[in-house]
């Protein structure tokens, strides 16, 4: 799924993300109960044009958005519907049009 995005509205989703996730499994020793902003979220830049999480402090993501033009990123993974049991944020946004929809602005193409 492509959209035109900022990269400050992209941190914003992968924060929701992060934020709507929960831990899975051992995923329960590095839980951290917190609401996580653009700033925490730093590590989760892959490459200068790349933001993904498989797990982010204990807690299960699995969420990659790339850029592919100044204002295009792309949802590489999940490239479908995520799946509950595979993004636990899946729980909270039900698709990710629901996802990007919780950052005011995105243009969903």
């Amino acid at each position: 799924m492509i959209f035109k995005a900022t990269e400050e509205q992209v941190k914003q989703i992968m924060c929701n993300a992060v934020n709507a996730s929960t831990a899975v499994g051992l995923g329960i020793m590095y839980f951290k109960s917190k609401d996580y902003t653009p700033v925490d979220i730093k590590p989760l830049l892959k490459d200068p044009l790349i933001y993904g999480a498989d797990y982010f402090d204990g807690r299960m993501v699995k969420l990659e958005i790339r850029q592919v033009d100044a204002d295009k990123w792309r949802v590489t993974h999940p490239a479908y519907s995520p799946n509950p049991e595979y993004q636990s944020w899946a729980h909270r946004y039900l698709t990710l049009e629901e996802l990007l929809a919780s950052v005011p602005g995105i243009n969903q193409k």
